[in-house]
């Protein structure tokens, strides 16, 4: 089954097709994802060819992402031969509200907080939009017995209300998803070419009762999603959170940081501050007890200031 055109899928039900043959790519293929890397300065080495915090993509298990999804992978070359619209200083990322929800002001000032440290962006807060059913499809799912929003229909409303200076929306709601009648559920949703995107937090768990899966998860899928409103398209490189997922294990597998060839294509589309974004990000994650991710941007913050303090001798 496809997708409208330009529609992408972030992490995607388990809508199965014929399994393609997947294998790991080489050192060699990851090295030309990257690109020509001659005139890279030392910090650009470390950012994009210190691969020692990374490992390739695992071997897709029956049910995996890759099991059942032909994904021809986008260097960062191709990446920069497709054309989509830029962020600059005058434009925000605004974050989108659907609906009622029972999640508290300090989790949704937790989600503008992670945005604008993981892009490197200025991040605006929405008012809450209703569910206006003339606009919006909505149905009853036949496995859980609950509301579904349709999330095509989301995409739409969110281009036509779309702030003039916005270079993309990214709405978000507790009530479940789904793409289109013939699927299950979605967990997200995003158009490339419009940079509007959505993504539900309906499946994550509890937050009262298990606060750091909820969160990570929240972090991971809304952060995937902006990626492809950068442009970027599905890894197959390495273990990345821009890899594609069809369920909520393969999800909590993936790390939540963007590999060497991802972080080129952010670095390419926004120039970030990369020692800047890793502290603040470190910090985001020490703050929410996540471990993992923490100790990852521990690292990276490390190898950065070394590398600075050696060019500044």
């Amino acid at each position: 089954m496809k997708l409208l055109p330009l529609l992408l899928p972030a992490l995607l039900t388990l809508h199965l097709a014929a399994a393609p043959d997947f294998h790991p790519p080489s050192v060699v293929k990851q090295l030309e994802a990257v690109g020509p890397t001659d005139e890279f300065t030392p910090t650009e080495r470390i950012l994009f060819l210190d691969t020692e915090e990374f490992t390739t993509i695992p071997d897709p298990g029956p049910i995996d992402w890759l099991s059942s999804h032909i994904e021809r992978g986008q260097t960062c070359s191709r990446f920069l031969q497709e054309d989509y619209a830029k962020p600059t200083d005058s434009t925000y990322l605004y974050l989108q509200p659907i609906g009622v929800s029972d999640l508290p002001i300090e989790f949704q000032e937790l989600l503008i907080k992670y945005c604008s440290a993981f892009f490197d962006t200025k991040v605006k807060l929405l008012e809450t939009m209703p569910i206006d059913t003339r606009l919006i499809s909505t149905r009853i799912n036949q496995f859980t017995g609950k509301r579904q929003l349709n999330a095509a229909d989301i995409l739409e409303v969110l281009k036509v209300q779309k702030p003039n200076d916005a270079y993309a929306v990214i709405a978000f709601t507790t009530t479940d998803l789904y793409p289109q009648e013939t699927w299950n559920f979605v967990f997200g949703l995003a158009n490339l070419r419009e940079s509007v995107g959505v993504f539900s937090i309906a499946r994550y768990g509890n937050l009262a009762s298990e606060p750091k899966l909820y969160t990570e998860r929240a972090l991971k899928v809304m952060t995937h999603e902006i990626g492809h409103m950068y442009g970027i398209k599905h890894c197959i490189y390495y273990h990345c959170l821009m890899n594609g997922s069809n369920h909520l294990e393969e999800t909590d597998a993936a790390p939540m940081h963007l590999c060497p060839v991802c972080l080129r294509k952010l670095d390419l589309s926004v120039k970030p501050d990369h020692l800047m974004r890793y502290t603040r990000l470190k910090k985001i994650y020490q703050h929410e007890n996540l471990e993992p991710p923490a100790e990852f941007t521990k690292k990276r913050v490390r190898k950065l200031i070394s590398s600075s303090l050696e060019s500044s001798l």
